[in-house]
């Protein structure tokens, strides 16, 4: 059986950026995900990060002692580290650098399962290792990740700080090539999406906060197939899944699972995940997943809100869940909210009941009368709304349909009024 790699963080807490316990949980949490072993911890308070080792002269003795005490694999930074930092502590050290955002990126790598998402993470992880590059040295290929494979599998350098950098700009701009070609294919069905009235809901929130378990819940309630993966970890959803929900009396809707949210996630993560975001721009309704039993639950919830400004999904309509409710030993209210728990049969049918009453509201039973000579009409009408045929006559169909706002002007002269 192959050893675990193991690791020590080096954190620096500053006042504008703190490494409080929640995030050394978060960043450890972000090390399980990539199988590593958090052995050690060393912390230091500063007004802001040493630019030549992160900590700082004194501090920097202890995280090479304790390193080689420990036989560790790899030494991780709280926050970004320069190529500066990654050469000097390599060279204290002997030992693979990584900071936070090169966990996160390892961790979509692994999880990435679409060409798209998997384009999307090369993209973001050559944008944040070019920068990083430190030239041919015995730890190139163990601090660069696009060329290398996986954390466990680098190997040594083998061309200069160049010919790496011309070969990384080379990928950069082949998968952006790739990617754009990927994204009018994806415009093009997106357009054929948007011919259909269907209602979209999407699960959004914190990384862990439940969304796939609540999703799969709503699934097994509404008696569809089709689950989606879950798993207790960072990231176990990278790609968006999206399945129809049928309800009986009522208009169906498409539910979408999303990638969960993460404090301080990187502009070139938000940057290159634009496109898989933006199922979610693209909603009607946004269902926020709040993971109660956290005590950090409110900070996760702006970090959410926040990430929601900026892909431009702000003013979309919003139904709060405070999920894990069964964990507390005392209610907590959120007013205008729902507090449950996704294992909870009657708690899952309280976020339906929400969707339905939501769904009215933007929805109307109608019945048309299309004539025979009109089927492109009545095709229309099946494929982008949920319909039954009430009766036939020797003219043509009477149907029942729900239709929205722009549904009901499309087909307004087919509407049959008392």
């Amino acid at each position: 059986m192959d050893k675990k790699q193991t690791a020590i963080i080096m954190g620096v807490s500053t006042f504008l950026d703190p490494f409080n316990q929640d995030d050394k949980n978060e960043l450890i949490n972000l090390c399980e995900a990539c199988d590593i072993e958090v052995v050690g911890l060393i912390q230091q308070n500063l007004d802001r990060v040493n630019s030549d080792t992160f900590v700082g002269p004194g501090k920097i003795e202890e995280v090479m002692q304790m390193a080689d005490d420990l036989e560790v694999d790899f030494i991780i930074a709280n926050s970004d580290v320069s190529a500066r930092m990654i050469r000097n502590i390599d060279k204290l050290t002997n030992k693979i650098v990584l900071d936070r955002n090169m966990l996160i990126l390892e961790i979509f790598t692994q999880r990435a399962k679409s060409k798209s998402a998997q384009i999307q993470v090369e993209i973001a992880k050559i944008t944040y290792e070019l920068p990083r590059l430190v030239g041919s040295s015995d730890h190139l290929s163990k601090q660069a990740g696009s060329t290398g494979g996986g954390l466990a599998n680098r190997g040594p350098g083998e061309t200069k700080l160049e010919l790496e950098r011309r070969e990384l700009n080379r990928l950069l701009s082949n998968y952006k090539k790739e990617l754009k070609t990927l994204n009018r294919q994806l415009e093009t069905q997106k357009k054929q999406r948007d011919k259909s009235d269907i209602f979209r809901v999407s699960l959004v929130g914190y990384t862990n906060a439940g969304k796939s378990t609540i999703m799969n819940q709503i699934l097994k309630a509404t008696n569809s197939d089709k689950e989606v993966f879950v798993k207790d970890m960072l990231f176990a959803t990278l790609d968006t899944y999206t399945r129809k929900i049928e309800l009986d009396n009522f208009p169906d809707f498409l539910l979408s699972d999303t990638i969960g949210f993460i404090n301080n996630l990187h502009h070139t993560l938000i940057e290159a995940f634009k496109s898989t975001l933006q199922e979610v721009a693209d909603s009607d309704l946004l269902l926020h997943i709040i993971d109660l039993s956290n005590p950090n639950h409110l900070q996760q919830k702006k970090i959410t809100e926040d990430t929601l400004k900026e892909i431009g999904a702000s003013d979309i309509e919003i139904l709060e869940i405070y999920n894990k409710a069964d964990l507390l030993d005392e209610e907590i209210k959120h007013p205008e909210s729902i507090s449950i728990s996704a294992f909870n049969e009657k708690d899952i049918e309280k976020i339906l009941s929400k969707i339905k009453d939501i769904l009215l509201t933007n929805y109307k039973e109608t019945t048309l009368f299309i004539p025979y000579n009109q089927n492109n009409i009545l095709d229309d009408v099946f494929t982008n709304n949920k319909t039954e045929i009430i009766r036939e006559d020797e003219v043509g169909y009477t149907i029942k349909t729900y239709l929205n706002e722009k549904g009901l002007v499309l087909y307004n002269q087919y509407i049959l009024r008392n």
